[in-house]
């Protein structure tokens, strides 16, 4: 994985936890779907007061971290009242390619297809999509409008987005500039290019786009381009006729000139990526313009035209102060010459991480951004690992009041009891895992890890090496379903098995692993850490006395429903569930059960028919399924997966027809 993928998926992580803490998704938006079962309580929703409220309180809490988000609204047909019929938050930070990129991703949203059911907040279970006010089911419904927001990071300033849908697609867009204080005003856009949008609304939306717009217009001058794109950031371009003599005295006038007033103070080539392994990969993977201008890639690489980015280093230094300030932590940099990015530390109380800005200016080079974008993607790493390591540091304070506390190395918190037992708890390791608000996993912590007995205020034996898993989380024996060779195909050879087959007989592994909820390593005897499971008999023995007290995340639900089919059984509803390692349920009738119960499926058989689709996502019925049903299943199962799970897993198409038993172990629904 590469640096920047590295980053935006930790700041995905970070700012999905950090935005449901603060807002609660959808259960704090007034006649949003899933707030009730329908009733008087639900108070209208004010569109579009109430998602511009939603917005400010957001944009307070992240600053320059707060993600795009957008919300589409649906007016019930029957009770006529407006309601948030869904929110999309792109918690990834990807910055977009232009504006049409923005129009794209809204239409892609309303083509996809709509659940039937949902998870509730306020009712706390699966509901069926309805209006929130009157109840009316949905049917299948779309939405009526959009609202998009994104912040301009250069100005503070938000943009907003309001699309309507008619005949069948999406219809006008009318434009909003929300200053950070001030009201909210209508824009009206001549056209959709760099240029009209920087005069209407104080700063560029895509420096990407910029750069096309220049390439575009200005391949064939014989004119020097120079234009400042951002705050500190000026973009060069070079025409493939301008000669070389001519790009010398640009050089040699304007440009050392500048230099030499403090304008900028570092030229950092837009083109030139594949110097090194490390910068090769990165423009493999990472937004280099091969990507956000492949309309021009290839004339590059035969012409000699050439683009720079001019920085200010001083103005980058500023620009990550006050970005780092927005989520209420300081920047410390070391004395540094104007022409050097410098090196220093992220601080909020007792804890720091080092941090370098040199990054900084080839990540906005050459992946387009402003310093400004940049920096909200670059430094937020380590922004959200110290909101979140002050976080875990205050609960298990609260957990544990007895013991005393010190902090070493800005990261480290060490916890003595009265017997002067320690703990080290490395916060910024373990905060990226481990949640607070999931009570269940700070507990399995608390106890498995960290041993504390609350009863006699103190710490006990230290856990064995296979009971911390390699991210510091509680680590269990499990016991999951995988498709038959699957060790010795991922060449674990050694690993613990056993086969198993479902009830059509059709032949699985079923692999025993050691896992937390990060992560997964099978068992193998040959390693140390697993030297008191010499074999599948003891493995099988583990897995039993402690099975299920690692929870079953579930993502997301879907109900088909087909006609009951058998005495007693008005309709058969279908829950189909995407959640990890879910299918490795059916491998024991009362893990089976724990997810009945959980999808609320009718127990007037008395079994649980389970169909393994993949190790990410299955379907539960009461009774069995018809051949034409199973088919449909399948199909609604593959669209439901790949809009719900970020990974549906190996394919298993397993059948399990299981007798309902006492439940056993825990199955809940993610929160983020």
């Amino acid at each position: 994985m590469n640096g920047l993928t590295a980053r935006i998926l930790i700041v995905t992580i970070l700012c999905s936890a950090v935005m449901s803490r603060a807002f609660a998704g959808q259960a704090e938006l007034p006649g949003a779907t899933g707030t009730t079962d329908g009733g008087p309580t639900v108070h209208v929703l004010e569109y579009p007061t109430a998602l511009r409220d939603f917005r400010t309180r957001q944009l307070s809490a992240d600053g320059y971290f707060t993600p795009d988000i957008a919300f589409s609204i649906r007016t019930c047909p029957k009770c006529k009242n407006p309601y948030v019929f869904g929110v999309f938050p792109r918690l990834t930070r990807t910055p977009y390619d232009s504006l049409a990129a923005v129009h794209a991703s809204i239409d892609e949203t309303w083509r996809k297809p709509t659940p039937k059911s949902m998870y509730s907040p306020r009712a706390g279970k699966i509901v069926p999509r309805a209006c929130p006010y009157c109840g009316e089911p949905e049917h299948n419904a779309r939405a009526d409008q959009f609202y998009f927001f994104h912040q301009l990071a250069d100005t503070g300033d938000d943009v907003h987005i309001e699309y309507s849908v008619k005949d069948g697609k999406l219809g006008e867009r009318v434009y909003y500039r929300s200053p950070r204080d001030g009201a909210t005003l209508q824009v009206t856009l001549a056209d959709e290019k760099e240029e009209t949008f920087r005069k209407s609304f104080g700063c560029h939306f895509s420096i990407r786009a910029l750069w096309n717009e220049l390439f575009k217009e200005h391949w064939n001058d014989e004119t020097i381009q120079y234009v400042q794109a951002a705050p500190g950031m000026w973009l060069i371009f070079r025409p493939e006729k301008v000669s070389d003599s001519a790009f010398k005295a640009f050089g040699d006038e304007q440009l050392v000139a500048d230099k030499k007033n403090g304008v900028f103070n570092h030229i950092e080539p837009l083109l030139k990526i594949e110097t090194t392994v490390e910068d090769k990969n990165a423009s493999e993977n990472n937004d280099s313009y091969l990507k956000w201008a492949p309309e021009f890639a290839e004339r590059f690489t035969k012409s000699r035209a050439e683009c720079f980015v001019c920085v200010s280093l001083p103005e980058m230094r500023s620009m990550a102060t006050a970005v780092v300030a927005s989520r209420r932590a300081v920047l410390n940099l070391s004395p540094t010459k104007p022409a050097n990015p410098g090196t220093g530390f992220i601080r909020r109380g007792p804890l720091f991480v080092p941090i370098s800005l040199g990054p900084l200016v080839k990540l906005a080079a050459q992946n387009g951004l402003s310093l400004y974008q940049a920096g909200a993607y670059y430094l937020g790493e380590g922004c959200f690992a110290l909101d979140n390591s002050e976080r875990l540091g205050k609960a298990l304070q609260a957990a544990m009041p007895e013991c005393g506390y010190r902090f070493d190395g800005g990261r480290t918190m060490i916890a003595r009891d009265k017997n002067n037992e320690e703990r080290r708890i490395d916060l910024i390791k373990l905060s990226s895992k481990l949640d607070p608000s999931y009570s269940e996993l700070f507990g399995l912590y608390r106890d498995r890890v960290l041993r504390w007995d609350a009863q006699k205020k103190q710490f006990g034996n230290p856990p064995l090496d296979r009971e911390i898993s390699p991210v510091g989380l509680p680590a269990f024996v499990e016991r999951r379903i995988r498709p038959p060779e699957h060790l010795v195909k991922h060449n674990a050879p050694g690993a613990l098995f056993e086969p198993f087959f479902d009830s059509d007989g059709k032949r699985c592994d079923l692999c025993y692993t050691c896992e937390c909820v990060s992560t997964v390593v099978y068992i193998d005897p040959g390693k140390p850490q697993f030297a008191d499971i010499p074999d599948v008999d003891a493995a099988r023995r583990i897995y039993y006395g402690e099975s299920g007290e690692l929870p079953t995340y579930i993502d997301a639900v879907d109900v088909l429903r087909f006609p009951g089919g058998l005495p007693g059984l008005v309709e058969c509803p279908v829950p189909i569930v995407c959640g990890s390692d879910v299918s490795s349920l059916a491998s024991e009738a009362s893990r089976a059960s724990a997810l009945a119960k959980f999808v609320e499926l009718p127990d007037v058989t008395r079994h649980v028919h389970v169909y393994a689709l993949s190790t990410n996502c299955a379907a539960l019925s009461a009774r069995k399924l018809l051949p034409s049903e199973v088919e449909l299943l399948r199909s609604r199962a593959a669209d439901f997966a790949t809009v719900s799970s970020p990974d549906p897993g190996p394919e298993l198409n397993l059948y399990f027809d299981l007798s309902l038993s006492p439940a056993k172990g825990r199955v809940l629904r993610r929160k983020n």
